[in-house]
Parts: structure tokens; sequence; C-alpha cells
């Protein structure tokens, strides 16, 4: 909750004015103006003020915006007794975004933690401050577009952008890195919140093809790319959590990075490569991997803030560096934007620094340089207002060299769904998925019985299946197989074999090993649901969720990556609880 502190003791009445995006639709009474008074409030006194008097304090509420977002009401309250007021989200989880607040206060003043600093750009007389002058020959990007799309999450995310500015200014704190908050004053529209940059970041502008891009970025640099390419190395199109031990190496393999020593958490597993999940299109966070032999040698990781993208991790593997990885992991990451993100129009990666030594070289081999920006998270396209905006690298069909990019082997493209490459569907009379392997698979038979018991059966070779069986299964022995027992696994089997988690019970001599065996729901009976509900629970807690990606997280040896999930319930019905993972070892 926000609060804005009153100074004036007179004062009895506040005219509150200001836009608030995603109102939810059809929801009375979504945010609340709380009071807290210096004295408590007769029974008169709120009547007559229409204040409400309950268990979260004082409280009216505000009023629905108009069909333009935009509301203008006043407030009242006992003269004198206000001390401070507060903004409260109430019969909603969404989030709500407020924006151009004005409190007018007839007497005295209001201040709050939140404060905005406003500066006007009058862009009739184009300029009103001097010293901003330079900013209508920048560029501009909107951080939230305000698309159909986009949610309270889209705002939050595209927020993070000004909290790694200003990060970097924090730590700079003897060069002019810093941001002004400002408006851009229309005669029609209004005024447009703005931020504009003291210092010039480091922008690579987004051509309109990736001729343009190669032509920008010169000879030395679409040789590196070339000796990439020509030494084995590609970009593949994978889930990144996958490759967390690779990532871990690659974090490693250096422990200085721009002569400075990594951080400790480079040294720790993280729960997943990115940062941010996806709020819609526009929002969120991208992965871009290099491969050589079936193993990640260098990635980057970029957010995605509407119209603008921002490196967050960029690394390699020390031993690759000199083979051009990183020059090949940019011209992919920019290939990428070209084709399936058009809407971008830049990627920052913080400031150029010096552009003759260590990083400040590869920045500007790479296309990134200094260009004066400005920065919104209005509804409104501001672009026109700005010269520079037109001014991207020249559209250029001419390649300058032929650059064949490989493209990703089926063997290392995991599915993100709950179908598996080599498994099939079949129908089910009661619709439930029923699965066979295809021809000429070997499924090899494990069982595991005692708690942390070696298995009695082992995988034999590369490329086979091996079904686990729990023996007379208890919530015990399912929680040691997914903490040890897949470990002890592990040891047994050859790199490239599968694994299917299906926790049969009670099968001593499976006939037919040419088909997966009976889920779980096929075997336990009514009697046995309260296990089905401590699975369930198991499972929750444990992979924080049941979706994919969160599973994924659970598995942590580092030994195995998840190829396939089938069909997870969270509700007991008639059809019980299916529990079929399909994991494959990658060490």
């Amino acid at each position: 909750m926000t609060w804005i502190t009153v100074t004036c003791d007179s004062l009895s009445s506040i005219d509150i004015i200001g836009t608030a995006r995603f109102w939810p639709k059809d929801i009375k009474g979504a945010a609340l103006f709380i009071f807290e008074t210096k004295t408590e409030l007769s029974a008169e006194e709120l009547k007559n003020n229409k204040i409400t008097a309950s268990g979260v304090g004082y409280y009216t509420y505000l009023k629905d915006p108009s069909e333009n977002n935009e509301f203008n009401q006043q407030i009242n309250f006992p003269k004198g007794k206000l001390n401070r007021i507060g903004i409260k989200l109430w019969n909603t989880k969404e989030e709500i975004l407020f924006e151009k607040i004005e409190f007018k206060v007839p007497h005295g003043s209001l201040s709050s933690e939140h404060e905005l600093k406003s500066i006007y750009i009058d862009m009739n007389s184009k300029i009103l401050i001097n010293e901003f002058t330079k900013y209508r020959h920048g560029t501009a990007f909107n951080l939230l577009n305000n698309k159909k799309t986009c949610t309270p999450k889209c705002h939050a995310i595209s927020s993070h952008w000004y909290s790694t500015m200003d990060d970097y200014a924090l730590r700079h704190i003897n060069s002019d890195v810093k941001r002004t908050n400002c408006y851009l004053r229309l005669n029609k529209q209004g005024d447009i919140p703005l931020t504009v940059y003291h210092a010039k970041p480091a922008i690579l502008k987004i051509p309109p093809n990736i001729e343009a891009y190669l032509y920008e970025i010169g000879d030395k640099s679409r040789n590196m790319i070339k000796k990439a390419v020509k030494s084995g190395y590609a970009y593949i199109d994978v889930n990144p959590d996958d490759f967390i031990d690779d990532v871990i190496k690659i974090r490693t393999s250096d422990t200085l990075r721009q002569g400075q020593e990594i951080p400790e958490y480079f040294y720790r597993r993280p729960e997943s490569v990115l940062s941010f999940k996806s709020s819609c299109d526009l929002h969120g966070e991208s992965f871009f991997g290099i491969f050589k032999n079936n193993e990640l040698v260098a990635y980057s990781t970029i957010f995605l803030y509407g119209e603008l993208a921002q490196v967050n991790h960029i690394l390699g593997h020390k031993d690759h560096l000199q083979n051009g990885i990183m020059n090949l992991l940019v011209f992919e990451m920019v290939q990428n934007i070209i084709k399936s993100k058009p809407w971008i129009k830049g990627v920052n990666y913080l400031y150029v620094g010096n552009p003759q030594k260590g990083i400040g070289i590869f920045k500007k081999s790479m296309g990134f340089k200094e260009e004066a920006i400005v920065t919104t998270q209005s509804a409104q396209d501001v672009s026109c207002y700005f010269e520079n905006n037109n001014k991207l690298p020249e559209n250029t069909t001419k390649l300058p060299m032929k650059i064949k990019v490989k493209k990703p082997t089926p063997e290392l493209v995991l599915l993100d769904n709950s179908e598996v490459i080599i498994l099939e569907k079949e129908a089910h009379k009661f619709t439930k998925n029923s699965l066979s392997i295809s021809e000429g698979i070997t499924i090899n038979t494990i069982y595991y019985d005692v708690i942390s018991e070696s298995f009695i059966n082992g995988a034999n070779t590369a490329n086979d299946f091996n079904t686990v069986i729990i023996k007379n299964l208890t919530l015990e022995k399912y929680t040691d197989f997914l903490s040890h027992g897949i470990k002890n696994l592990s040891e047994k089997m050859t790199k490239n074999s599968f694994v299917i988690c299906d926790f049969i019970t009670n099968l001593e001599n499976p006939q037919n090993k040419n088909i997966i065996l009976n889920f779980l729901n096929e075997t336990l009976k009514n009697k046995d649901n309260e296990l089905i509900k401590n699975i369930i629970d198991y499972i929750s807690r444990r992979f924080r969720s049941l979706d994919t990606a969160s599973i994924r997280n659970g598995f942590k040896s580092g030994d195995y990556a998840v190829k396939g999930i089938i069909n997870y319930q969270k509700n007991i019905d008639k059809f019980g609880f299916d529990s079929l993972i399909v994991l494959k070892k990658i060490h």
C-alpha cells in the first residue's frame, strides 16, 4: 500500500486526479482510500464524510475510472484529523497501474516515498530546459506498449529496466549516468511521462534484416562468426534449465571476469537460468545458447522490455573464447530478434565504457554504440517526437559473406509439453492417456524395494528405456526414490539412455516389455486414495507446482533432463493420478 503524508492541520478535503490502467471489469470496490487519523472518528463524522470504519481502518472506495481510464474524485474527512492517506487494492487479486496521479490540496502539502521529479520539455518551442535539447535527437523506447496481451505483471517486468540502470548508477557514482523523470508536454494529448538518461547507454539498434547487421559490424567480426561456424559451433533453441551443469561450467571456467573475481552465486546451482517467466510476448526473458558436440559453451539471457531488450548475462567458456563463440552468440541473438521479435528496436548492454579496452572493444565490434535514449511506459507512441528514431543501420540486402547456420539436431531439442518424441498416444475408452513405445525399443525393468537399496536390475546400453517399479509402494519409498534412488540409478545408466518413472505397485512379473507398464492409477484401489493424496502433496511441495517447468527444476542431480511429463493431475477423480516422468541421462 502507498501512503501519502498530510502536513496541514486545517485540511478537510483532497482532490485526486489520475489514470488507472488494468482496472478489473465488473468488479466494484477494486481499490480503497485508507485514512490514518490522529484520533478516533465519531459516528457522525463517519456519516458526514461517507467514511466506513472496518478492520483495515477508515476507508472510502475509489470510484471506477471512466472509459478513458481517468478518475477525478474529491475525498472529504474531518478537519484537522487526517495524518496519512493510503491507496490499497481490495476486491481484486490483479494489480492496477496508477499513472499521472495529482493531488490538489487547498492548503498545506502532501509528501510520499514515491515522489516524481517533474521537468517539462515544451515540444512546441523545442526548448524549455536547454540541457535536455540533445534528447530531441535521441531514440524513444516504449517499454509497455499497452498491447491487449499486457498485464500488470508486464508493467512490473518493464519497471525492472529502471532498477538495473539505477543499480549501475549507484556503482558508478563518479560518472554522470543518472536519469531524470520528466514529461513530454503536448497540446491536446496532455503530458506524457518520460525518462531521459544523462549519459548515452550502449544500444545495438536492430536493423531490418541480418544482412544489414553483418554489413554494420565489419570484416573482423564477420570473420570471427565464420570461424565459429567452421569449427562446429551452432546455435540451438533449448530449455536452459536442461543444461544447468553446463551453465555452471561456463560461469566458473574463469575465476576472473572483466578483471574482477566472479560473484559467489556463480558457484551455486540456480533453480532456473532465467530470472523472469514471460508475462507475454513483449515482456519476460529469452535465452540463447551456442553448442559444440552437444555441450553448451556460451550463452546469453536478455530481458524483454517491450521495444527495448537488455543483456542480463552473456558468458562463454574460457576454453572456447578464441574460436569466435561470442560473436556467433550475438549474431544469433540479433537474427532471432529480427525473425521472431520484430517489435524490439534495440538491445541495451549498459554503457560502452572504454571502447579501446576489454569488454568495450567487444561491445563496439558487435554493434553496440552510444545512443541518447528516452524511455516511457505510456500507452501513447512518442517515437514521432524524436528525430533519431528512424536512423537504423543501412538497409542493405547484399550479404558481405555467406554464413551457413547449422540447424538444431533432434536429440538436443527437449520438449516442453506432455508428449515425448519417441512415445505414441493411443485412444482409450475412458479418454485417459494410454501410451505405447514405438517399435524397436527395448525396456529394462528395474525394481526398487528397500529404502536406499541398490537396484536389482540396472540399465544396459545407451538409448535403452528403463522403467522403475516400486514394490509395495509407500510414500517413504516414493520420496526416497526421488531423493536418493534416482542418483544411484545414474551410476548404472549410460549417457543418452532413458528412465521411465511411473512408480508401479505390486506388479511382480510384467509379461510384455514392449509397452509402458500400467499407470499407478490402474493398480491402486480406492483404499489407497490416501496414499495418492500424500504423493500429490509431496510432488507439489518438492516441485513447487505440477507444471513442466517446476518439475524440470526439481531434478538437480545434474545427470538427467526431463524429456516428457505425461498427464499430471492435481485432482483425484475416478481415474486416479498419473505420475509418469521420462528422464534422459545427459551426462
